[in-house]
């Protein structure tokens, strides 16, 4: 199949996304020690969003490593120490996450939430099956 046409089933084929994106402000990449695992998760997030080829697909975000998250922050590291743009907005898991979402949103405003904390048991037995609802109502 030409690659022009496998690109336009693409385009037709693809109904819904699910992306995870790691809550863990201060990890790195295990392949690459230079590069911030969140902001690796940010540009990846950014280029699937302005792929043309997606613009009709359902993008469905879920935060993970939410317990990491919170770990760090009650161990009193700073999130702008990581992500300066967050600034003197308050250090907790509320905030932090508030923040997260409505950066993830600049880049694609009708993506679908469902939820802030996931796990890899609960994604499997939970977040499958309630997804799988919301696009098929």
């Amino acid at each position: 199949m030409p690659c022009v046409e496998v690109l336009l089933l693409i385009s037709f084929v693809v109904q819904a996304i699910i992306f995870l994106a790691p809550l863990a402000f201060n990890q790195v990449l295990e392949e690459d020690k230079q590069v911030n695992r969140l902001e690796d998760s940010i540009y990846l997030w950014k280029e699937v969003c302005r792929n043309p080829l997606l613009a009709r697909a359902n993008i469905i975000l879920f935060f993970n490593k939410m317990d990491i998250l919170k770990k760090t922050l009650q161990s009193g590291v700073r999130v702008e120490t990581y992500v300066p743009s967050y600034g003197s907005t308050p250090n907790d898991v509320e905030n932090v996450t508030k923040y997260f979402k409505e950066k993830f949103r600049a880049y694609h405003v009708s993506c679908i939430l469902l939820r802030d904390e996931c796990d890899h048991d609960m994604f499997i037995e939970t977040i499958v099956p309630e997804t799988t609802d919301v696009l098929l109502s």
